[in-house]
């Protein structure tokens, strides 16, 4: 990821978990395992729906 797409990521204001990721230099599946951590861990999380 280059530095004008760090840029636009952090100007989005939502992100995805893949777009955290990378912004962090970590694997996706590390934020998902922190998420369920207890207590969480990790950058605030919103789940969204398509219902």
């Amino acid at each position: 990821m280059n530095d004008e797409q760090v840029r636009d990521l952090r100007e989005a204001g939502w992100y995805t978990t893949d777009e955290v990721a990378a912004l962090l230099r970590v694997d996706a599946s590390s934020l998902r395992r922190w998420r369920t951590a207890s207590p969480p861990q990790g950058p605030p999380f919103v789940q969204l729906s398509d219902a």
